[in-house]
């Protein structure tokens, strides 16, 4: 699935049609799709999952809380350096060795577990993640049937 589509279903998407953050994916739009498709392959991990973790964890960087990361750090020992696209599939793709399922290393990814303890994780859940992946895709090939 094309990152770039992916990316246009999500600008479509009621929730993120309305995004403080809608300008700043959109002057970057190009440079996320690219980032996102390359962290992607480099990883083995699907390209809407890049995309729906990269929007719900800092909207690819344009939150302005994020520092520009795409959620992830760029290593263990560097916590507190922002790290992007390559860095957040890198961490997925781990996950998914651990813990053998998308929604369960999103789980791993957010709360550092297979399975989030309930009232543990602020902010958006694995099923949230996959629904907004799913959602992307699904829009993406019904706007260009």
């Amino acid at each position: 699935m094309s990152a770039t589509l992916l990316l246009l279903a999500l600008m479509h998407m009621p929730l993120w049609s309305h995004s403080p953050y809608r300008a700043c994916i959109r002057a970057r739009a190009a440079t996320i799709a690219a980032q996102a498709t390359n962290a992607a392959e480099a990883h083995g991990v699907p390209t809407d999952i890049v995309m729906a973790v990269g929007a719900l964890e800092s909207a690819y960087g344009c939150s302005p809380r994020s520092g520009g990361s795409w959620g992830s750090p760029i290593g263990r020992d560097h916590r507190n350096i922002a790290g992007g696209a390559d860095h957040q599939a890198r961490d997925l793709a781990t996950s998914y060795r651990v813990c053998g399922t998308w929604p369960r290393a999103i789980a791993r990814y957010r709360c550092g577990l297979c399975a989030c303890r309930p009232g543990v994780l602020v902010g958006y859940t694995p099923a949230q993640a996959i629904r907004l992946a799913s959602g992307m895709a699904r829009a993406s090939v019904s706007e260009h049937e």
